[in-house]
């Protein structure tokens, strides 16, 4: 059996399975559509498990991806209910690269509003400042605002 735990890079700081007890593959959600052949592939020989903090996520991966395919299975209550493997819980901030790119980002970003407002060019600050918001609010989140809003856009 394999595992592909769906979860963030943050996400997987927390907790994640002891990969000594299973086989364990991270592939976040965002990425599942470009490895739907790979994981059909991996279920031809192995059974497959997706998994998520708590078994939402795998639900709707399992049934949009791969209903068809019973090979591929969504674990009940994701890792938050796990007994059968030994799970490593850790104390960290929980910020994964990504979030520590956006906060360099949004610095960056600061600096140059200061520059920008000092030469006055307020359209362009305007729009630095739209952008702060928009990677602090990811931050918050701790998901990708303007992917959200490309998904109600149906792309």
């Amino acid at each position: 059996m394999i595992i592909i735990d769906l979860r963030e890079e943050h996400e997987m700081k927390k907790s994640h399975l002891d990969s000594s007890t299973c086989d364990v593959i991270n592939i976040p959600i965002r990425s599942i559509p470009f490895n739907l052949d790979y994981i059909e592939n991996l279920s031809k020989n192995d059974e497959i498990q997706l998994m998520c903090k708590s078994g939402n996520r795998s639900g709707l991966i399992k049934n949009k991806y791969f209903g068809s395919n019973d090979k591929v299975t969504s674990m009940e209550g994701g890792i938050k209910k796990i007994s059968d493997f030994k799970v490593i819980e850790s104390k960290g901030s929980g910020m994964g690269i990504q979030q520590y790119m956006q906060v360099m980002f949004a610095c960056i970003l600061i600096i140059s509003s200061v520059i920008l407002y000092f030469v006055g060019w307020k359209y362009s600050l305007a729009f630095n400042v739209l952008m702060i918001i928009m990677i602090f609010l990811q931050l918050y989140t701790k998901s990708c605002v303007l992917g959200k809003m490309l998904g109600f856009l149906g792309l």
